[in-house]
């Protein structure tokens, strides 16, 4: 990143994240564009109203001052030349407590409109969403105006009116002022004009705003009381607000209307304060409050700019070093630690600085009591909401009760109340606690970003050896092929639903039998796949039980035990996507380095066109919410709703403009985007068979592969089920709502992620159909075994398409488990067989080992532990499945992070009778 880019990140970064923000919130609740350009002008300028006042003062100051010296000055240039001149000149400078420089100060408030003009110029010149929309005379937002059109000619008539409005404030604000003072205020309305006249006509509009509400601030300041007149115009400002927003356009919910209302009584507060009698104000310790204000800034940059960024890439480097090839994930933890800097120590600190020393107390009291606010609320808040994706949105919709609030307000009341004593009663002890507490996050940065460079080093060189050979592998038509295919996270119960409507589907899939009575034995990858690849050995209690090994071996024998036996009798041998192979998010492919004659590789982001556009859009999307995502865990819950804004961020180009690398619903039946998760695994099935190879010399085959398709949902385009950038389904559901009914039985896809959920398993089945009908094509279906088995399933409320009329077994805490996570997919085509056929037999997805090897290997053995792969272990009337965290732990680490024991007995998932949880 160049010295221009930090600048950037530093200075206009945060201004252009606000008017973001502003622009979406309110656009949120508004829905007009040429609304929200008002409201952002408006918001804008309230904020930095501080700042103009400040710096106008200083500017006042500055004159004064100039005008008691210009005599002295103007003596001295008259009496003395040259080198004298200037000496003497010098002296004048130090008598009177002067130095050149300070000159600067008469130019304040124009170099601070510089860093908004080109903030705002850069956002609104690339908000794509503009283009189009018409506002009043505006015939488009999105383009100059020309509004006048004479013949063929056509003049802007918005930046004319920019201009003409400029140059009446300058005129009201230099009343007064000497010629040369006014002829500068001119002169830059003028370069404005040349600026902006071909500039989009929203650009313009906000400039324009600006200067009207720059005119009423110079009317203002020459009224006889421009405190009390502003005050009045503030409150009244409120009271339209709450007119507006509780009466006009009420927003929806009792908590908005809540916020709302208390914003609009906010602005009312100025003026009923200058109701109340005049206390006394207690003499500030300047030195004191600057330090702690430092102190808190610098603790709240680190926070929201190191700390959490660099937690939240450190606990999954692997998928986040996926989503942002080809750049390294330590650039959105540095993209947020500037952006922080930026917010809390420049701009912070340039309010602090043009503070008077009164209001400086108040600040430094406001970030030390927001810092603690922060710090409570990321500790101790939002620890539930689930697993986060690389793009930093949750798996599904988050939820903040009125109990959630309550709870959170009144803890970080309580912290807050605690730092508001200390800073009263011992503000000398408050300086050392920030300190401290600066030390401490400060050290826990350190630790999380060694551990994301360490792990991107590793990554990186498993990384080169993954793309050093494309993806394939032979099947052959004389000898015996044997194919597992994982599926993960995909849904058992979906099946018969899929089939009844795709009837094709069960021509494709013929010879396979499906078990619905299949159980694994956790509801995380990194529990389901050690039994699945190597049978039950490894289930979870099995591996907790041996404590000479670390889960990284474990996790590796386990997927090299059904290799190593077809290796070993005769197979050439080819593994695909091997999860967590190494312990690591991207399959660390170095585990089968011992063992050259298998071919391993990983297929997901390799296999299938990638679109250069679509991975700038993903790099620009995480570097930007990455701070948001902070911004967002260190809020109060009241606002963390529309902090999160559905993983959308405030991000108007996300929610408005066609970005199809970011995936949003609508509702069940439409969509925007695609994720990208689903799309690099569906292209590995879309291109399945070209990966295929067909030999004819009688040579047999094993293939392995794992593929996430189901595991990253998202609504698809109905028939076909494809993804697509715009999802439109009302037609086809209209037309086709009985379709999810075999034998009677109707399943209701009532929600989202329900919706999502079967049509990424539907896509998966179809395009594995395409590669089936590919083998027969090919004449090597009849002579392969093929397996198809999930890790795990998933807790969609849906039991009742597994389980008539119940919702699942309840935990020893209150909670629902749902037996549908634990029912994994098994369906097994053997060597020449026909028909598609179910049997309720009970099977594991450790089952999988043994069915492989059956009439193939003679005498399958562990080649870990010399035992024989056996299915014995299904015979036990209880099976002891597993709950745990499903984040990978710690290479060292022998045992699953807090594991609790679900007990399924009988033999059969189907009756929650059969069901224990935590014995």
């Amino acid at each position: 990143m160049s010295i221009p880019e930090i600048l950037y990140k530093l200075i206009l970064g945060p201004l252009e994240l606000l008017f973001d923000y502003i622009f979406s919130l309110s656009y949120d609740r508004i829905g007009n564009a040429g609304l929200c350009l008002i409201v952002m002008s408006l918001a804008v300028n309230l904020l930095i109203l501080p700042l103009y006042r400040q710096a106008d003062a200083i500017q006042e100051e500055e004159r004064k001052r100039m005008d008691r010296m210009k005599p002295g000055i103007d003596r001295i240039r008259r009496v003395f030349k040259g080198d004298e001149q200037y000496l003497i000149l010098q002296t004048y400078y130090r008598q009177n407590h002067y130095k050149p420089l300070y000159a600067v100060r008469s130019a304040l408030p124009l170099l601070l409109q510089v860093p908004f003009f080109m903030a705002a110029y850069n956002y609104l010149s690339n908000l794509t969403m503009l283009q189009g929309i018409p506002f009043g005379p505006i015939p488009d937002l999105g383009r100059p105006d020309g509004m006048l059109q004479l013949g063929g000619w056509t003049m802007n008539l918005l930046p004319v009116a920019m201009t003409l409005i400029n140059i009446v404030s300058g005129a009201v604000y230099t009343r007064g002022m000497p010629l040369k003072s006014k002829l500068q205020l001119y002169g830059m309305a003028l370069v404005f004009l040349a600026l902006l006249y071909n500039s989009p006509a929203g650009l313009v509009l906000y400039w324009t705003l600006n200067n009207i509400f720059s005119l009423g601030k110079n009317l203002i300041q020459k009224t006889p009381d421009p405190r009390k007149t502003g005050r009045i115009l503030w409150a009244a400002a409120g009271a339209v607000f709450l007119l507006f927003f509780e009466v006009i356009r009420p927003v929806a919910g009792p908590r908005m209307k809540a916020l709302f209302a208390l914003a609009g009584l906010l602005m009312m507060i100025p003026l009923a304060r200058s109701f109340l009698p005049k206390k006394e104000k207690a003499s500030a310790d300047g030195k004191t409050s600057g330090r702690i204000f430092l102190a808190a800034a610098v603790f709240l940059a680190v926070l929201t700019g190191l700390l959490v960024p660099s937690a939240i890439v450190n606990d999954s480097v692997g998928e986040f070093y996926e989503a942002m090839k080809p750049r390294t994930p330590m650039l959105c933890i540095f993209d947020s630690a500037l952006t922080a800097a930026g917010l809390f120590l420049v701009w912070g600190g340039i309010y602090y600085r043009l503070s008077s020393g009164n209001a400086k107390n108040s600040l430094s009291l406001g970030f030390a009591l927001a810092a603690a606010a922060a710090m409570t609320d990321y500790s101790f808040f939002g620890l539930q909401y689930g697993n986060l994706t690389p793009f930093l949105r949750y798996d599904f919709a988050i939820r903040v009760g009125m109990k959630d609030i309550l709870v959170n307000g009144g803890t970080v009341l309580l912290v807050c109340g605690v730092f508001f004593v200390l800073w009263k009663k011992r503000r000398e002890f408050l300086k050392y606690v920030w300190y401290a507490g600066c030390i401490a996050i400060v050290c826990m940065s350190v630790i999380n970003i060694s551990g994301v460079v360490s792990e991107t080093a590793e990554i990186r060189k498993t990384d080169v050896k993954a793309e050093a050979e494309s993806p394939s592998f032979t099947m052959d038509k004389q000898g015996r092929n044997v194919v597992v295919i994982m599926i993960d996270r995909a849904i058992s119960g979906f099946i018969p639903y899929i089939f009844n409507e795709k009837p094709d589907l069960a021509k494709q899939f013929d010879g396979f039998t499906w078990y619905p009575n299949t159980m694994s034995y956790g509801a995380y990858t990194n529990v389901g796949t050690p039994p699945l690849f190597g049978g039950y050995e490894y289930t979870p209690f099995e591996i907790n039980a041996r404590t000479d090994k670390t889960m990284k071996q474990e996790q590796n024998e386990a997927l090299l035990l059904m290799p190593l036996n077809f290796l070993e009798s005769g197979y050439d041998v080819t593994v695909c996507d091997p999860p967590y192979a190494n312990y690591r998010w991207t399959p660390d492919l170095t585990v089968f380095d011992e063992y050259p004659e298998i071919h391993a590789y990983n297929t997901m982001g390799t296999v299938g066109a990638q679109d250069p556009e679509r991975t700038e859009n993903s790099l620009r999307i995480i570097r930007r919410d990455m701070f948001c995502y902070s911004l967002f865990r260190c809020s109060p819950a009241v606002i963390q709703l529309e902090m999160y804004d559905k993983g959308r961020y405030n991000d108007a180009a996300v929610k408005w403009s066609d970005q199809a690398v970011v995936y949003m619903t609508a509702d069940r039946e439409h969509s925007q985007g695609i994720k990208d998760g689903f799309l690099r695994s569906y292209n590995v099935l879309n291109n399945f068979i070209s990966i295929t190879n067909v030999s004819d010399d009688g040579s047999d085959h094993f293939m392995m592969l794992d593929n996430e398709t189901p595991h990253n949902p998202q609504l698809l385009q109905m028939p076909d089920y494809v993804p697509q950038n715009a999802v439109d389904n009302s037609a086809y559901e209209t037309g086709n709502h009985t379709r999810l009914s075999p034998d009677g039985k109707i399943m209701t896809l009532e929600s989202e992620k329900q919706t999502e959920f079967y049509h990424a398993n539907m896509a998966t089945y179809l395009q594995i159909g395409r590669w089936l009908d590919y083998l027969r094509e090919n004449g090597v279906y009849d002579n392969t075994r093929i397996i198809i088995v999930s890790d795990h399933g998933r807790t969609l409320d849906m039991t009742y398409i597994i389980i008539d009329g119940t919702e699942g077994f309840h935990t020893d805490n209150g909670n629902v488990e749902d037996p549908m996570t634990y029912n994994a997919v098994l369906m097994v085509k053997d060597f020449g067989s026909t028909g598609f056929t179910t049997d309720d037999t009970f099977m594991t997805n450790a089952d999988v080992p043994s069915i492989a090897f059956s009439g193939l290997v003679e005498h399958p053995v562990n080649p870990f532990t010399g035992n024989r792969v056996t299915a014995d272990m299904k015979e036990n009337n209880e099976q002891y499945l597993m709950y745990t965290d499903y984040h990978l732990v710690s290479e060292n680490a022998t045992q699953f992070r807090k594991p609790v024991r679900i007990t399924l007995r009988n033999h059969f998932l189907f009756d929650l009778d059969n069901w224990s949880y935590g014995d």
